[in-house]
């Protein structure tokens, strides 16, 4: 039991210290009006204790700059509009992008030539530079748009809050003996239900203050482990709806942890004529991110079952004070921006 006291420990720093859904993509997108004459608009995350992010593009050659206006908060998002005077032409040119981190780790870069053509690219840490090429006209890389995909996996798998309500969920299938159907109907309906507000908020326009989603996204996680904590107090079949018809439960809370994405792409730059894709492939890359999480912990109950080395009741208490102890203390930290915001 140490080994395991340690991990838990050590999954509550990792798990205290996280900002869930503040996995966000810088946008940038570059207007060409005329050979050497670019506006230049970049939307950057508002991290939720860090200020804004500190992200810039760097252009070679380097061009004279002007217009520049002062920096705008929108809700979670922070714009910034500038024109750039260039000696050459837009397609002649080099854009790196400085500053990544950890909360960001990409940008979605956007370029309009003169000819009205565009280009779209996705740069991050390990690729922060492009040359800026003309692109077919019409259509948009696939390239780019898979991007959208590989930010839904990360930010699902950087997205603390949401893996430990699914961790509650599968404690929960667990603890009331349910099948392997009823995990699939659960994690289903919490999919549908995400899937179905991230649309409604990102292309229909639905919207929610984010810091009284993101409390009660973190209360949600908190009803789960004291859930749990009563039924591991008694042996006896646990009774209640969250374990009778966890399907139901899931599905409900999974309407508030749409919103919750939601805060991911709403105010970053989607394709004008790809939104529904760009958006259907963010979906699926979260959904990529919560099976790849599922697995996991099953073929992790499955190994210590067979090698006798993890009692069960033992874990599930300890992942139940994890769930309580992390949510508490985000529900707390995320209560006062809810209230006075």
């Amino acid at each position: 039991m140490n080994v395991l006291r340690a991990v838990l420990w050590l999954l509550v720093l990792v798990a205290g210290a996280a900002h869930a859904h503040e996995i966000r993509p810088i946008y940038l997108q570059l207007d060409e009006h005329q050979a050497g004459e670019i506006d230049v608009l970049i939307k950057l995350p508002v991290l939720r204790d860090e200020g804004i992010a500190a992200a810039y593009p760097v252009f070679t050659p380097v061009c004279a700059e002007s217009r520049r206006a002062p920096l705008r908060q929108t809700g979670s998002t922070a714009i910034q509009t500038w024109r750039l005077h260039c000696a050459q032409p837009l397609a002649a040119m080099e854009l790196r992008i400085e500053g990544f981190s950890p909360l960001t780790p990409d940008a979605l870069v956007r370029t309009r030539f003169a000819d009205g053509t565009e280009q779209h690219a996705v740069l991050g840490a390990a690729h922060p530079s492009t040359a800026l090429r003309v692109a077919d006209e019409e259509a948009l890389p696939g390239a780019a748009l898979s991007a959208y995909l590989a930010i839904g996996v990360e930010h699902i798998l950087l997205g603390y809050d949401h893996l430990l309500f699914v961790l509650g969920l599968v404690l929960v299938i667990w603890r009331a003996a349910h099948s392997a159907r009823a995990l699939v109907m659960t994690i289903t309906a919490f999919t549908v239900a995400h899937s179905l507000t991230l649309a409604l908020a990102v292309a229909g326009g639905v919207a929610l203050p984010g810091a009284p989603v993101e409390a009660l996204i973190a209360l949600s996680i908190l009803m789960l482990a004291v859930e749990l904590a009563r039924s591991l107090r008694s042996e006896a079949q646990p009774q209640g709806l969250t374990f009778r018809r966890p399907w139901i439960v899931a599905f409900v809370f999974g309407l508030l942890h749409g919103f919750g994405f939601a805060g991911a792409l709403q105010d970053t730059g989607l394709p004008e004529h790809a939104q529904a894709t760009a958006l259907l492939l963010f979906n699926l890359g979260v959904e990529l991110g919560q099976l790849l999480f599922v697995a996991v912990l099953v073929a992790t109950y499955r190994l210590g079952t067979r090698l006798r080395a993890m009692p069960m009741t033992r874990v599930s208490l300890a992942m139940t004070w994890l769930l309580g102890t992390a949510s508490a203390a985000w529900f707390l930290d995320r209560l006062l921006p809810a209230v006075f915001t």
